[in-house]
C-alpha cells in the first residue's frame, strides 16, 4: 500500500504506525484525523528530524492549546501512542510517558455486590415468567451475559448468532468500541444459559437479515433504549444504590466495571501479580491502552492492603 496521505518528514513512520494499529484490529478512523493534524504541523514548521524531540512535542501541544478538551485529549493520546511506536525504531526518539490532558477524577463507578447481582437476575427472571414474551426472555439472558462477561451493552446487543461459538465457548465481538474486533472466552455457566435461551430463540425467525442473537417481540434486534428502561425500573424497585456516597448512580455500564474489578480481586487473592495481569484484562475488555484499564484499580480496596501502593507507583512511573 502506498502513502498518499502524509507529507511530513515522518510520513512513512506515521503511515506504517496506522497500518500497524489497524492490523492489530483497531479501525483507527477518528485517530487518523489527529495524526494527520500532527503531520501537517510538522510540515508547516519545516521539521527535519526522523525522530521526535521533547521540543517539537511541546510546540505541538501549545499549537492546539485552544482546542476543546476532548479534542486535546484525542490529539495528545494518538501522539503518545505514536511516540511509543517510533521509539521501537529510533532509540533516541522522545517517548511521551504522561498524558497532560487527563480527565479530572470524578465520582467512582458503582460496584454491584454479589447480593445485588442476584437481586437483579431474580427480578429479570420474574419479569420473564410474568410476561412470557420474546423480549423478556432475551432481557434475562442479556443481563446475565453483561454481568458475567463485562461486555459493553451495545457489543452484547450487536451479537449475531454466527458470532457465538457454542462448542468452543467464545463470542466474537465485531467492531466494538474504537472499531476493534476481538474474540472473548465465556464461562461454561454463561454458555449454558445461552444454550437454554437459544433452544427457544431458534424457533423464531428474525426479520433482521443479519440474524441477531437477541430479539424482541417484533422479531427484531433488542434495542438499547428498551433494555435500559427496564434495567432502570428494576434498579429503582430494588432500591439498589439508595445510599450513595462518593460514587455514581448504578447503571448498566456499572456491570462492566464490577466485572473488571472482581476479576482483579480474584487475581489478587490468588496471589497473581496485577502488573502482569493488567494487559490481559485490557485486551479482554477491548481497551485501546492500559490507562483505560487502570481506572479499575481505584475501586479495588483490597489492593491497598496487599500490593496496591507498590503496583500503582510502578505503573504510574511508566505511563
Amino acid at each position: 500500500m502506498k502513502n498518499n496521505i502524509y507529507k511530513s518528514i515522518l510520513k512513512d513512520r506515521i503511515f506504517d504506525f496506522i497500518n500497524f494499529k489497524q492490523e492489530q484490529g483497531y479501525k483507527y478512523k477518528t485517530q487518523i484525523y489527529g495524526i494527520k493534524a500532527f503531520d501537517n504541523f510538522l510540515l508547516q514548521t519545516d521539521y527535519n528530524k526522523q525522530l521526535l524531540t521533547m521540543e517539537i512535542v511541546d510546540k505541538y501541544t501549545i499549537h492546539f492549546q485552544n482546542k476543546a478538551m476532548k479534542s486535546k485529549q484525542n490529539r495528545f493520546s494518538i501522539l503518545k501512542e505514536f511516540s511509543i511506536y517510533l521509539k521501537m525504531f529510533e532509540d533516541e526518539s522522545y517517548q511521551i510517558r504522561k498524558n497532560i490532558f487527563r480527565r479530572q477524577p470524578g465520582k467512582k463507578s458503582y460496584i454491584y455486590s454479589d447480593i445485588e447481582i442476584n437481586q437483579l437476575l431474580n427480578a429479570f427472571k420474574s419479569h420473564q415468567y410474568k410476561h412470557q414474551s420474546k423480549s423478556s426472555l432475551a432481557n434475562y439472558t442479556i443481563l446475565g451475559v453483561l454481568t458475567f462477561t463485562g461486555l459493553r451493552i451495545q457489543e452484547c446487543l450487536n451479537i449475531n448468532i454466527n458470532q457465538w461459538d457454542q462448542e468452543n465457548q467464545t463470542i466474537f465481538i465485531k467492531e466494538g468500541k474504537f472499531g476493534k474486533d476481538r474474540l472473548i472466552p465465556i464461562d461454561k455457566s454463561v454458555n449454558d444459559k445461552l444454550k437454554e435461551y437459544y433452544k427457544k430463540r431458534i424457533k423464531l425467525k428474525s426479520i433482521d437479515e443479519d440474524n441477531p442473537l437477541f430479539i424482541n417481540s417484533n422479531l427484531k434486534r433488542v434495542k438499547q433504549d428498551a433494555f435500559r428502561n427496564l434495567f432502570n425500573v428494576k434498579i429503582k424497585e430494588l432500591n439498589i444504590g439508595g445510599n450513595l456516597l462518593n460514587c455514581r448512580e448504578p447503571k448498566i455500564h456499572s456491570l462492566r466495571h464490577s466485572f473488571a474489578v472482581k476479576a482483579l480481586l480474584k487475581w489478587v487473592k490468588a496471589g497473581r501479580n496485577c502488573n502482569d495481569m493488567l494487559p490481559y484484562l485490557s485486551t479482554y475488555m477491548g481497551h485501546i491502552s492500559l490507562e483505560s484499564t487502570q481506572v479499575y484499580l481505584q475501586s479495588v480496596k483490597e489492593l491497598d492492603k496487599i500490593e496496591y501502593k507498590k503496583f500503582y507507583q510502578t505503573f504510574k512511573n511508566n505511563i
